[in-house]
């Protein structure tokens, strides 16, 4: 559902509910859960310009180059509804289940919540997802990324960023019955091509110039004041 219509939608509810007594926070849940469902599966190549910051802080207080790391690597970002959003929470787990398959195609993860920190420590610890998750308290990188579902809400979501740092694949929406990481896995697909270059013994590269299966170790040595690429945490 295109962000405007969704707005008018929850202006009009709220004009019914309150002609015909009807609590104005019921009628904008379910304008809500209505455009959550309408983007669910919803999966394209992006050709707005929506850019993601080049500088991000971490929940753990570290100051993260993303533009750095998005040189080295391909960046997934994973947009969570909120911290307490348990199929963000699923969802996550599930993506963790083939981190390391996707390690070996250049692919490093970014998760992003509304916050507040705390809570999105906890969704990390609980999900077992050791990669740098972001607080976006104030909801700025979500209007950047037009990912705004309502107060303190994202649209949950798995976007690929180009190395320039504009998104250039997006999955958006997510339920119990749908999660994004298989159309994640179609997109990346580098495994026939690495089963190929190992049979011929010309493997040479994964994605963007990391040596195939060094990926994590070239983004570590990366210098990013104060934080550890992979994780985000602060160096001790």
């Amino acid at each position: 559902m295109d962000r405007k219509i969704h707005w008018i939608l929850l202006a009009f509810l709220a004009a019914v509910a309150d002609f015909v007594g009807i609590p104005a926070a019921s009628a904008a849940r379910v304008a809500r859960d209505s455009a959550t469902r309408s983007t669910v599966g919803v999966v394209s190549e992006c050709t707005e310009e929506l850019r993601f910051p080049p500088e991000v802080t971490t929940i753990d207080g570290a100051s993260l180059d993303v533009s750095a790391l998005a040189m080295e690597t391909t960046i997934v970002v994973v947009t969570v509804k909120d911290a307490t959003c348990p199929v963000c929470r699923q969802q996550l787990e599930r993506i963790g289940r083939r981190r390391a398959e996707l390690a070996e195609c250049g692919v490093s993860f970014l998760v992003l919540g509304p916050g507040p920190a705390g809570k999105l420590a906890q969704l990390r610890e609980a999900a077992g997802f050791d990669h740098p998750f972001i607080a976006d308290e104030e909801l700025r990188i979500a209007r950047e990324l037009d990912l705004v579902l309502g107060p303190g809400e994202l649209v949950p979501a798995i976007l690929m960023l180009d190395p320039d740092l504009r998104v250039g694949w997006m999955q958006r929406g997510r339920s119990s019955r749908f999660f994004g990481d298989p159309a994640l896995i179609e997109k990346v697909r580098c495994w026939e091509k690495m089963r190929v270059q190992r049979e011929s013994g010309t493997e040479r590269t994964s994605v963007r110039g990391s040596e195939t299966g060094t990926h994590g170790a070239a983004a570590r040595a990366l210098t990013v004041p104060r934080a550890d690429k992979m994780t985000g945490r602060q160096e001790s």
